[in-house]
């Protein structure tokens, strides 16, 4: 997605995470300006004949997605690289404190009654 549409879609996926939900993120790492039209490897192979299939890669620098993701309201969990045809910024993110206070605050109840895999209820201290 276009850098510019990044925050926005950070907010949105944090909106439709469940209380005590985790958020799983693989993106490319590169400097923060990168951006643009790549062909995509494993098309070559399939259709060699054919004008190439592309797609649009932005890259982002660990530091800047970790403060995307705290911007947005996120905590950030876990965030470690991958390598394989290009390193992987790969994010395990949850709804930070702050997110949880405003969504609490909200007219619809977080709290659903579920339970959290260490038992307590999703809006237990």
């Amino acid at each position: 997605m276009p850098r510019n549409e990044v925050p926005a879609t950070l907010r949105s996926w944090r909106a439709a995470l469940r209380p005590a939900g985790v958020l799983g993120l693989s993106t490319a790492a590169g400097a923060d300006d990168e951006e643009g039209w790549e062909v995509v490897p494993y098309a070559e192979e399939a259709q060699p004949d054919e004008t190439p299939m592309r797609r649009w890669f932005v890259y982002h620098s660990a530091d800047r997605l970790q403060g995307m993701l705290e911007e947005a309201g996120f905590d950030v969990l876990d965030l470690d690289t991958r390598e394989s045809h290009r390193t992987w910024l790969q994010v395990i993110a949850s709804l930070s404190a702050a997110a949880w206070s405003e969504e609490a605050s909200g007219s619809q109840s977080v709290c659903d009654g579920g339970r959290d895999p260490g038992g307590k209820p999703p809006c237990a201290p």
